[in-house]
């Protein structure tokens, strides 16, 4: 069944490229760029000492309890359940449990990890960061536009063995397949050298959910034409995290990849749970 499943996944994904080419588009873009610069910025520090021996230092993995606060003392993020639930913020559908990292691996912001260098178990400790020490500063750079129309032809070819694990079925001139995962029905117009050459029938007005917003679909003889209806302002979440849709034309979409955090100076409180007690959960993760 698992096998089956896949291969409709991956079928699906070939015929909904129309779908997916914004969002590859966007992220070659940005490793082209590269990473945020490093900071020279300073970190002003208040601490509450706590009694105890050892102190974090390089390589220890640590468990960190934190509130991540506006300049104004607005929260934005917490692993406090009792703290979010106080703030108005508390979400029933994640976690609230301490993070844990190893200290020098860069997963979580710089200011953070400088921070927790010399704290004790117990220790709790209020920092402030300049934007260079937290999510950097905002930058034009991280500014891309793509095409809000997309083009595909209604003419695809498609691994054989890939069609027919994807229907279930043999793939037969002149049939219509209409299953579930796809979005319309497709026609399969030859069939030679274990490739399917299928011909897309959409209706026109079929609306596609995308990673930006829902897509409108419409089709002329030779090509099927995907209309991004973003909304201006969202803030969605792509294969390489959460953008924000900045502008939004007749014929563009300006994506904003900063981080949301951007340009903000921010306060974390802070308080170190155990020191290599528990598993690093963000060694294979993204940056924090």
């Amino acid at each position: 069944m698992t096998s089956h499943n896949n291969g409709k996944t991956k079928i699906l994904l070939i015929l909904l490229a129309v779908s997916i080419m914004i969002i590859l588009f966007l992220a070659v873009k940005l490793i082209e760029k590269g990473n945020v610069p490093a900071s020279t910025a300073t970190t002003t520090t208040t601490q509450v000492i706590a009694s105890g021996e050892a102190a974090a230092k390089q390589g220890d993995v640590v468990e960190v309890d934190y509130t991540g606060r506006y300049k104004n003392g607005t929260m934005f993020d917490t692993s406090v359940e009792s703290v979010a639930m106080a703030a108005g913020k508390y979400d029933s559908v994640r976690s609230y449990t301490p993070i844990v990292f190893t200290i020098g691996l860069g997963k979580v912001v710089t200011g953070v990890e400088e921070a927790v260098v010399g704290m004790k178990v117990g220790e709790e400790k209020t920092v402030t960061l300049s934007p260079e020490k937290a999510y950097g500063d905002w930058s034009q750079d991280n500014l891309e536009k793509v095409d809000r129309i997309q083009v595909m032809s209604r003419i695809e070819n498609v691994s054989q063995d890939l069609f027919e694990q994807a229907m279930g079925e043999n793939a037969v001139v002149n049939k219509v397949f209409n299953t579930s995962e796809m979005p319309w029905p497709i026609e399969v117009i030859k069939v030679e050298n274990n490739t399917v050459h299928i011909r897309h029938n959409p209706i026109n007005g079929t609306v596609l959910p995308t990673m930006l917003g829902n897509s409108t679909i419409t089709a002329d003889r030779e090509s099927i034409y995907s209309r991004l209806d973003a909304k201006q302002g969202d803030i969605v979440m792509t294969q390489i995290g959460y953008v924000k849709i900045a502008r939004i034309d007749d014929t563009t979409v300006t994506l904003d990849a900063n981080n949301l955090l951007a340009g903000q100076t921010i306060i974390f409180e802070l308080k170190l749970i155990s020191i290599n007690q528990a598993t690093d959960t963000l060694q294979n993760q993204p940056a924090y």
